[in-house]
């Protein structure tokens, strides 16, 4: 799941923090991590899935602001972090004056300057970076033009000084506080050149640094010794090979030889392992908590379903919900047919939630102008998606298409699907909020005028010129209004033009060793890594 599968933020199912028997976390030790496959890239500009952007973005970056190291609502409420405090804002809400701390420091020893994050945003919208942040950065004063490759520099972004930073932007922007809490936004070195794939050394501002990456075998933080932050630092060193398999983890996990699996246990297993060691209990070893995220397949929209509602219809009328969230195990979800989770939406009835509807499906697939034969899926190699492969082959078996899975990796089914051009027709995707707004799905996700040539978010490569209006209408509204047009779009997106095929609002179940304490889980970046430690 990426973000890429972080409103008043629904606070999660919460686990309680714990600590060793002093009531202080523990200093010291290895926090030893397991992941089966690589992620996507450790590159700030470039991390989007949930264990790039959420967790390592955030122990090895210092934002202008953040988030607090607490569960729930409360780990939710932005504050200032190398800023020393909120901007100040022009009367006509379009500058932006933010004054810095001069505590911060890369792990180098170099100081964090207001200049750090100018070159992070040149950097970020660089087009030959093709980051995911530009859909982020288009309301500031002439970032258009270096996103286009019409200028080298954002002429709204300036250091006055050392310490001190103004962003200039076109129109006011009521949610740029929570844009620049994302890792997109972390602080460079004049170093970190422009490195299309992606720096696997970048300088570390936060708690923790990348101090190696083997791409496919292992990744290594360790404690950035500058770092005067109030943010926690518990363990020495964190460890995470990748490759061992699912099933290898679950059982390293339990006999602490291992830490946390970052991509999970087989899905079979949740259940046992609940009855085995409870849920959510304090000092305990197995976390569930709810997530602002939604599982969905993404609908090609530059192949099979260009221009046909009655296609996507059919498709999300011959999908089987509850088989698709069952495919995730235990607590692994609960069935949606809405693009928003529902602490960010209203419910619309539009699909069938408890089980496929063929009937209704060939209707529409006989109202359809392209009627394939065939479809191709991109899924992964392991988890859950092998099992929903399975039931989306067998759903539109029973319409008359024939399904082609093709799997790969995770971080290549996703690199793969995020290039425009390639050759499939769904997507198994999923996605957790970048922050607490709506925003967060629709900007990235279904606004057309963001698509580019690789690093797409929309990977339905949905482009409607009324969508695309309605999304930066309601981007400007701000409150009670914005929340409800969000709202009324999730339903009318759905209703009228089908960019996705939606099943599942997201769980997160954590599994750790019986060593490990201070687990916390951050309702933006989940696992917190920071505030982890050994007990």
């Amino acid at each position: 799941v990426g973000l890429l599968v972080a409103a008043g933020f629904a606070a999660p199912a919460s686990s309680g923090t714990d600590r060793s028997a002093a009531g202080v976390a523990k200093k010291g030790g290895t926090l030893r991590l397991s992941k089966s496959t690589d992620v996507d890239y450790v590159d700030p500009a470039l991390a989007y899935f949930t264990d790039t952007f959420g967790a390592i973005g955030y122990a090895t970056c210092a934002k202008l602001y953040s988030y607090p190291d607490k569960e729930g609502a409360a780990g939710a409420q932005v504050i200032p972090e190398v800023a020393a405090g909120f901007p100040k804002i022009s009367k006509n809400g379009k500058t932006y004056s933010i004054t810095l701390k001069k505590t911060y420091k890369f792990h180098t020893g170099a100081n964090v300057t207001a200049q750090s994050f100018v070159l992070a945003f040149n950097r970020d919208a660089n087009p030959k970076m093709q980051s995911p942040a530009t859909s982020y950065m288009k309301e500031i004063v002439g970032a258009e033009a270096v996103i286009a490759g019409k200028a080298s520099s954002i002429s709204g972004i300036k250091a006055n000084g050392a310490y001190a930073l103004t962003i200039k932007t076109t129109k006011p922007v009521p949610d740029l506080v929570a844009r620049l809490t994302m890792p997109f936004f972390c602080p460079v070195t004049p170093s970190m050149g422009i490195e299309p794939d992606g720096v696997n050394n970048p300088a570390g501002s936060g708690p923790y640094y990348v101090s190696e990456r083997t791409v496919n075998r292992q990744l290594v933080l360790s404690k950035n010794k500058f770092y005067k932050g109030p943010r926690p630092s518990n363990v020495d060193k964190i460890v995470w090979p990748i490759g061992p398999t699912l099933a290898s983890c679950r059982l390293n996990t339990e006999q602490d030889a291992t830490d946390w699996c970052v991509d999970g246990i087989p899905p079979t297993a949740y259940k046992e392992i609940a009855d085995k060691y409870g849920v959510n209990k304090k000092d305990g070893q197995y976390y569930f908590n709810t997530a602002l995220g939604t599982s969905y397949f993404a609908l090609n929209h530059d192949r099979a379903f260009k221009g046909d509602i009655p296609l996507k219809k059919a498709i999300n009328f011959a999908i089987d919900r509850p088989a698709l969230v069952r495919a995730s195990g235990f607590l692994g979800g609960k069935r949606t047919d809405q693009i928003l989770p529902p602490a960010l939406t209203k419910n619309v009835d539009l699909f069938p939630l408890k089980g496929s509807n063929p009937n209704a499906a060939k209707k529409f697939l006989g109202q359809s102008k392209n009627k394939p034969n065939k479809l191709i899926l991109y899924s992964t190699t392991t988890g859950a998606r092998v099992i929903r492969a399975q039931v989306l082959q067998f759903n539109l078996k029973q319409i008359g298409v024939d399904v082609e899975v093709k799997q790969f990796a995770r971080a290549v089914q996703h690199e793969k699907c995020a290039t425009r051009g390639e050759p499939f027709d769904i997507c198994d995707e999923g996605w957790l909020v970048d922050y607490a707004d709506a925003v967060t799905f629709f900007e990235p996700l279904l606004n057309g005028n963001n698509i580019q040539e690789t690093s797409n978010s929309n990977e339905s490569y949905f482009n409607d010129p009324v969508y695309n209006k309605k999304i930066e209408a309601i981007g400007k509204l701000s409150g009670k209004a914005r929340e409800q047009g969000w709202a009324n779009l999730d339903g009318d997106i759905m209703k009228n033009a089908v960019p996705w095929a939606p099943f599942l609002n997201i769980t997160i179940r954590d599994l750790i060793s019986k060593s490990t304490g201070c687990y916390l889980y951050h309702p933006v970046w989940e696992f917190d890594l920071a505030a982890a430690c050994k007990k």
